[in-house]
């Protein structure tokens, strides 16, 4: 079977929720990025991922990524995977997505993100999930809407609202200004989850600057596992200070009985035990 002939077989045992064969089509040597060149029908200019995203298939979403395929690949309209799920209300998809790196701010072409079309279909539980991945509720699309503005438009105020305190619960840390924001949100909530998922976001964020040439691998001295747990730390010490209620006694547990950063793979592939 030719590489040509494994990649088409990979879409459609992707459409077909097949892992078993998409798995084999893998092994045999398909590009996970390949796309469905139709101007009509669900899956138009569609990766295997997200086809993937929009069946809400967690299983077809994991095996994809190892095999190669790019988290936040865009076809022509400007989508991603996450995209998709968001549109499609998928919010496991949407979970398995952010868990693996994908960039909840990326746009559309019309300007649009993940979190917008979560807001317009009313997905509260969705939007917390985007944001604490480190989604911003303060881009605006090409008519000017923030997501909460877009949730108001169609009738969600509840949501709309707390959209609108979230786009402006960002703050730069003093000094720098080109350090990681810290947000807050109107929550109840035990923090420890928000904790770890922002601290799993900020070292996804400085990775990438590091690849990109923004840092230095002096910056990256936090690579170790001691490092990490400061890094945690901070995140909770950060959390109290902008009001946040911290359960102690989970948080405490979590901190020594969870290896937090295992499902953030760009972190782990290209940065832990990276000596400085």
């Amino acid at each position: 079977m030719s590489v040509q002939e494994a990649s088409g077989r990979l879409v459609d045992a992707v459409i077909k929720n097949d892992v078993e064969t998409a798995r084999d089509c893998l092994r045999a040597g398909a590009s996970p990025d390949v796309f469905l060149n139709t101007t009509e029908g669900e899956f138009q200019q569609c990766s295997p991922l997200m086809i993937a995203a929009i069946k809400n298939n967690t299983t077809m979403i994991d095996l994809l990524i190892q095999g190669g395929a790019d988290v936040d690949w865009m076809n022509r309209y400007g989508a991603t995977a996450l995209i998709y799920a968001a549109e499609g209300k998928k919010a496991n998809a949407a979970e398995a997505l952010l868990a693996k790196g994908a960039d909840p701010n990326l746009t559309k072409n019309w300007g649009g993100t993940a979190l917008h079309w979560a807001a317009r279909h009313g997905e509260t539980n969705l939007c917390k999930l985007l944001l604490r991945f480190g989604a911003d509720a303060s881009i605006k699309n090409d008519k000017g809407q923030t997501a909460g503005g877009w949730a108001e438009k169609d009738g969600h105020k509840a949501l709309a609202n707390y959209l609108d305190h979230a786009a402006g619960s960002w703050h730069p840390a003093p000094g720098n200004k080109n350090s990681i924001v810290h947000r807050t949100l109107p929550a109840a909530d035990t923090g420890v989850t928000y904790i770890f998922n922002f601290s799993a976001m900020t070292l996804s964020k400085l990775t990438k600057d590091f690849e990109s040439g923004k840092l230095t691998t002096t910056d990256m001295a936090f690579s170790d596992p001691a490092a990490e747990k400061d890094v945690i730390v901070t995140a909770a010490k950060k959390f109290k200070e902008q009001g946040g209620k911290l359960n102690e006694a989970l948080f405490s547990r979590s901190l020594h009985t969870v290896t937090p950063f295992t499902h953030v793979p760009r972190y782990r592939r290209s940065v832990n035990r990276r000596k400085p």
